[in-house]
């Protein structure tokens, strides 16, 4: 007999919330805008009335527990945001209460890149491996590592900010983390945005680009480089080596079975991406990590934000159980 979880993820646009089965089966998935959410100056109302919402879409099922995915740092006993630049009603507020009373079951949550990794290990690429690396390649760039279906969190429970791995420690561009040339700086969608405006900009007098618009993009970058634009080739190259040597320190530090890379960037690249990557890797790594260690593209689309909320409740019930 299934377990029922409601899923909660928590994005700084759009928020999303579901019933999800203990076999990773969603069964309802709506969604709203988060500045709808903010609307009034109480966000958590509006995501308890999201939540109900999807728990009467799936015909009012018996849930098991409340999965919580927040977009930054999360104090997990209380289900707190130490962090909430994109929610900053929520900042500080313990919302473990909230949602176990709305509900009638354990709450629990943490922040969205280590559910999305718990969901990618459980049900997604992969599945069945005992050591797995999750990477998202997005507006930024962050990841989680699990390893025997539990997510490693590290000493402070920040582990895994596989986005702030220095790649270009002179003459990098300023990340938002105060650093320079980190990975996230580099190749998230904001860093080749960025990257690319810089190289047009550089252009000769009289050159120009017909995809150089006010709304440049990762995907209009990509759009140019697929009908053999030479500049915007050179940026996606340019990109597949900085990923490319950042998942080498990844597999030379961490030995994982795979290493699955999602977020938008990355996956509407694919094509682009990782192949190189690979290849980089192959070259980069140690002889003996790099040939064993898969890397996939995720496999959960845009239902792994969902899932992988539900997948943090999944995971704080059974480490209770184990403690009880």
């Amino acid at each position: 007999m299934a377990d029922y979880y409601l899923g909660l993820d928590v994005g700084g646009t759009k928020t999303a919330a579901g019933i999800v089965t203990s076999a990773g089966q969603v069964l309802s998935h709506v969604r709203a805008e988060t500045s709808a959410l903010r609307s009034g100056g109480d966000p958590l109302s509006g995501l308890l009335r999201l939540g109900g919402e999807a728990v009467e879409a799936a015909g009012s099922v018996s849930l098991t527990g409340v999965g919580v995915a927040l977009p930054g740092p999360v104090d997990r006993r209380e289900l707190r945001m130490l962090a909430a630049p994109t929610l900053p009603e929520l900042a500080g507020v313990s919302l473990t209460s909230a949602f176990q009373d709305a509900f009638g079951c354990p709450a629990a949550g943490d922040n969205d890149a280590n559910g999305c990794a718990l969901a990618e290990a459980r049900f997604g690429a992969g599945e069945g491996r005992s050591h797995v690396v999750y990477v998202t390649v997005s507006t930024g760039i962050g990841g989680g590592i699990v390893v025997d279906g539990r997510l490693f969190r590290g000493a402070s429970g920040t582990s895994a900010e596989f986005g702030h791995q220095v790649i270009l420690p002179t003459g990098g561009p300023r990340c938002d983390c105060g650093n320079h040339g980190c990975l996230e700086a580099l190749v998230s969608g904001r860093g080749i945005a960025a990257r690319t405006r810089l190289a047009l900009s550089q252009l000769p007098e009289g050159q120009s680009r017909s995809w150089d618009t006010p709304d440049l993009s990762p995907a209009s970058v990509a759009e140019a480089a697929r009908v053999g634009d030479v500049l915007a080739l050179h940026i996606w190259r340019e990109s597949a080596l900085y990923l490319g040597l950042g998942l080498s320190n990844v597999i030379n530090l961490l030995d994982p079975d795979i290493v699955v890379v999602g977020g938008g960037v990355a996956l509407g690249a694919a094509d682009l991406l990782f192949d190189p990557v690979r290849g980089i890797v192959a070259r980069r790594c140690m002889p003996s990590l790099a040939r064993p260690t898969q890397i996939a593209p995720a496999a959960l689309g845009s239902e792994v934000g969902l899932v992988g909320a539900a997948c943090l409740v999944m995971e704080a019930l059974a480490g209770a159980g184990r403690r009880n």
